[in-house]
């Protein structure tokens, strides 16, 4: 991984286990601000958050199209 990725992975891990912190991060980031995957995670996020759902592993990985392990990863990696 380069640095850049583990960065970008830390920061979602951190709102993924902080969902709180989802506001702050949506008033300081884009999905630009992301490689093409971590972004489409990142806007996943969003949306759910701005749907006023739970920011639960299943529904980032389903909105994201990515697998569960690879959101989990987020968390644990």
């Amino acid at each position: 991984r380069t640095k850049a990725a583990e960065a970008e992975r830390r920061i979602l891990g951190l709102i993924l286990n902080t969902p709180s912190l989802m506001g702050q991060a949506v008033a300081a980031l884009t999905d630009a601000d992301f490689s093409e995957k971590h972004g489409r995670i990142f806007l996943a996020m969003r949306e759910i958050n701005e749907k006023g759902e739970e920011l639960g592993p299943g529904a980032i990985a389903y909105a994201a199209g990515e697998s569960l392990s690879e959101i989990s990863n987020l968390s644990f990696g």
